[in-house]
């Protein structure tokens, strides 16, 4: 779960990506978020899945890792593309 804090103007979320390594093996996350645009100072969540694959592989491998990478621009016309990694355990 990634959460988008809007600044300035009204913020919309364009594209968020998620990518899982476990084992050396990378897979694709379902990434969900509100499509509408939301007002400056207020923010939204972004929520990752974890793929049955993935969490298989957690059980029998100790850690992995998960990259999200969100897109957000506002309409005064800013864009921002950050990316998180976070840390997976069983």
């Amino acid at each position: 779960m990634v959460r988008v804090n809007c600044r300035a103007g009204e913020c919309l979320i364009r594209d968020a990506t998620a990518f899982f390594t476990v084992r050396g093996n990378a897979f694709r996350g379902k990434v969900t978020f509100r499509a509408s645009s939301f007002p400056a100072g207020s923010s939204t969540v972004v929520r990752v899945t974890v793929p049955k694959r993935v969490y298989r592989l957690l059980k029998k491998c100790k850690s992995g890792s998960v990259n999200v990478s969100v897109l957000a621009t506002s309409s005064n016309g800013t864009r921002n593309r950050n990316t998180l990694r976070n840390g997976l355990r069983r």
